[in-house]
């Protein structure tokens, strides 16, 4: 009997996403290492030498997918991008890595935009205000010299 050449399982499964997370490219290495098995017999569940134990299955489905599960909340269905650098949101919405270790200074640089914002308004009430009394002092100061001139 001739053995299947593609990866196989006994549960009840996907055929097409079976072959899909099983026969994935590179990072073989890291799956090996996460997964506690040798190069070998992750060839072997590859090749169809042996069926693919439903464990590994749902490992590499979540290992291909890299979408977050419900139990995320908000971030549920997130991703990451293809090169590892972007965690992005079903709505299109990423973080960088980047942006996650400066997270503390954006907080800052929020708080002193706010900040800058309240100062100048506050001098732009201040400044009217000066306007508009000196207007009046002015108005008041004519009046004042018309009604006691000097001579």
């Amino acid at each position: 009997m001739d053995r299947p050449r593609f990866p196989y399982a006994t549960f009840k499964h996907d055929p097409a996403e079976l072959v899909r997370v099983v026969l994935f490219p590179g990072e073989a290495d890291q799956v090996c290492k996460e997964l506690g098995c040798t190069l070998a017999q992750l060839r072997r569940w590859q090749t169809g030498a042996e069926a693919v134990p439903r464990p590994v299955f749902a490992f590499l489905r979540l290992w291909r997918r890299r979408t977050l599960g419900p139990q995320y909340g908000a971030w549920r269905d997130a991703y990451v991008d293809e090169d590892g650098t972007t965690l992005r949101h079903a709505s299109g919405v990423g973080v960088r890595i980047e942006d996650v270790t400066k997270l503390a200074e954006y907080r800052r640089l929020s708080a002193l935009c706010t900040q800058q914002a309240e100062t100048i308004e506050r001098l732009m009430v201040e400044r009217n205000f000066y306007r508009n009394q000196c207007t009046r002092e002015a108005t008041f100061g004519l009046m004042l010299n018309r009604i006691f001139r000097t001579p």
